[in-house]
């Protein structure tokens, strides 16, 4: 079944929403999740601080001061009971299963005389939060009297980041009488430097599945591409083979005919028309039969060193003259102190062949095609320049793929199966070697191929 390239665009798009909406959600439970662990990290390591903090302060006096007289309990699950100081009465009313009723016991009756000191702790809060996952620096604290709001003390004493709302509020005494704020700055990136981990994990997720879906539609989008071009190049196989086949089939049929008539000459004729067309098609099929099969690893060399004057002479003189109504003119250059140039002589060849016959199909009347040869370190670098049409730059990308054919008007024209330049890279890359293109519409084209040439010798004058 195929699909259409528009539904995978869309299936993709609709994955890749999919995979962020998820992640997304993800992080967010997974940080009000963090967010519910701070809370109750923050609660229970200020809670641990206050009780050690109160301990302290009872430590300093020694026996405690004051005494339960009468206790007595209500139906509502409370306790009264009655405590006398030196000099003062206090009843208070305690509900049964308040664990803390001691601990806010002894901070209203230490108010007066050894209030809560809050630089103590700060310092046993810090020691406390640093046995979480947590990190807290930037906190402040307000010891409040709750009857008048008035501040009673505050730690540190310069705060410059209170916030309209503490953070935290708790009612110390058993009278609720004094409290405790505390303030914290940006607590929010202390959850989230506590998801570091997690959050690393997704973005790595997401950037896998982000680029694993771009993969795939790419290749996906090529393949369909590399369908088409090769569906257009059996078109123009089947074009270019029907002239020989209708031409050799029309030839044969008169040969009888005019045997018949004992027209020998006739007869003969069109018996070498329709063997040319014959011998059109099998060179037909060897090209293509030559550049389709042009992967790197199926290429077998058998380098030999080839003079290089000889080779571009005879290349020059079966090229260069008049054909086909395009009067066509080839000039070569040598730079350099080889004599040979270390390649397979009949792969060599076919490139060759292939950039000069694409410089003269896709130029005007007069065609004028330079070579260059040169020595650059270890490799000969031969450079291919013609006055041709030129190749957009939308195009120049894709040339080397196999199947490709240009949109181009002036190409279009033009018979060709879109795998004659593949097969001149594979060759090149075959060497150890590169090919590169510099072009520009109307300003013709230069084709650039780098060559290693290690185990060439160099001429030296002696």
């Amino acid at each position: 079944m195929k699909v259409k390239p528009d539904y995978i665009k869309w299936i993709t798009l609709f994955t890749f929403f999919f995979i962020i909406f998820n992640q997304i959600i993800w992080i967010y439970n997974m940080y009000n999740a963090y967010v519910q662990e701070f809370n109750e990290a923050i609660n229970k390591s200020l809670e641990n601080a206050l009780d050690k903090e109160l301990i302290e302060r009872q430590e300093t006096l020694g026996d405690f001061f004051y005494k339960n007289l009468a206790q007595s309990s209500d139906e509502e699950g409370y306790i009264k009971r009655t405590y006398v100081t030196a000099d003062t009465t206090f009843h208070v009313r305690i509900h049964k299963h308040d664990t803390k009723s001691q601990n806010k016991l002894t901070q209203f009756f230490l108010q007066y005389n050894y209030p809560l000191k809050l630089e103590k702790l700060d310092s046993i809060f810090q020691e406390e939060i640093k046995t979480t996952k947590f990190t807290l620096k930037d906190i402040s604290f307000e010891y409040i009297n709750l009857a008048t709001e008035e501040i009673l003390d505050s730690y540190p004493k310069e705060n410059n980041f209170t916030k309209p709302v503490p953070d935290r509020f708790i009612k110390l005494d058993i009278l609720e009488s004094i409290g405790l704020k505390m303030y914290m700055k940006d607590p929010g990136s202390s959850v989230v430097k506590s998801m570091a981990y997690q959050l690393s994990l997704s973005i790595l997720l997401i950037t896998i599945g982000i680029l694993g879906l771009l993969y795939l539609m790419r290749t996906i989008y090529a393949q369909f591409k590399e369908e088409k071009m090769r569906q257009s190049s059996i078109n123009a196989m089947t074009h270019e083979f029907k002239r020989p086949i209708s031409g050799a089939v029309t030839q044969t049929s008169l040969i009888s005919y005019y045997l018949d008539k004992e027209d020998y000459q006739k007869a003969r004729k069109y018996a070498q028309g329709s063997l040319l067309e014959l011998n059109k098609l099998t060179a037909y099929t060897e090209r293509i039969q030559r550049i389709s099969n042009n992967e790197k690893g199926n290429i077998v060399l058998d380098k030999t060193s080839v003079e290089m004057i000889p080779f571009f002479d005879s290349l020059k003189n079966k090229y260069e003259g008049e054909v086909k109504g395009k009067l066509i003119a080839l000039d070569y250059q040598v730079h350099t102190e080889r004599e040979t140039i270390y390649v397979d002589l009949l792969h060599f060849s076919n490139v060759m062949d292939n950039l000069i016959e694409n410089a003269i199909k896709y130029s005007g009347k007069e065609v004028r095609i330079e070579v260059t040869v040169e020595d650059r370190k270890n490799d000969i670098v031969l450079h291919v320049k013609d006055n041709g049409f030129g190749i957009s730059k939308i195009d120049i990308k894709y040339i080397f793929d196999r199947f490709y054919r240009s949109n181009a008007k002036e190409a279009k024209s033009k018979t060709g199966f879109g795998l004659g330049l593949t097969y001149v890279k594979a060759i090149v890359e075959a060497h150890g070697g590169k090919i590169e293109v510099r072009s520009e519409l109307g300003e013709g084209s230069e084709f650039i191929i780098y060559l290693p040439q290690n185990n060439n010798e160099v001429k030296t004058d002696v």
